[in-house]
């Protein structure tokens, strides 16, 4: 029913999509602390900064493979992507206040 210890104690998160709009796994992963590796779907960038808070990888089988792999052993990166996602701010007032505009100006 939680998923959130679990996504907590994780090694990594890996999202295999070809598009999402508002990646909210992927948001819940980063404010866990949680590495992230996924797929170049066109707003993926939006999401993940490479190497900085997970990594980007081709839409591949190999290429997901290699980075998951590249995550899992490489301890120095993963302790940096942990050490970023630690210290960013995660504040979602602006999307909230894009829906009350949208709905205020109807």
């Amino acid at each position: 029913p939680n998923p959130y210890p679990y996504m907590k104690q994780a090694d990594m998160l890996v999202v295999t999509s070809r598009y999402e709009g508002l990646p909210l796994v992927i948001n819940e992963a980063k404010i866990l602390g949680t590495p992230v590796v996924t797929t170049n779907y066109p707003t993926a960038t939006e999401a993940v900064a490479h190497e900085e808070t997970g990594l980007i990888c081709d839409m591949t089988p190999e290429s997901i493979a290699q980075a998951v792999i590249r995550l899992y052993r490489d301890n120095i990166l993963k302790k940096h992507i942990r050490k970023t996602l630690s210290m960013q701010a995660f504040d979602n007032t602006k999307e909230i206040r894009k829906y009350i505009e949208a709905i205020e100006g109807m």
